[in-house]
């Protein structure tokens, strides 16, 4: 019986810690959707999307 409780309670922190996830998700899609700027950082910064006519430069150290 113990072990049924103890699997429950991980259960419910998995599930608590999806829905919080999903809560994420769901307002970064609205940022994405309403706010061009953040959308242009998202596509700068993680798909390395430049503009046309823009030089790129990387800096190695």
């Amino acid at each position: 019986m113990q072990d049924h409780r103890q699997k429950n309670l991980e259960y419910e922190k998995k599930i608590a810690e999806l829905q919080r996830r999903n809560e994420e998700l769901k307002e970064e899609k609205q940022r994405l959707i309403e706010d061009p700027v953040y959308l242009e950082r998202v596509a700068r910064e993680r798909m390395g999307l430049v503009r046309e006519g823009e030089k790129v430069y990387k800096i190695e150290k």
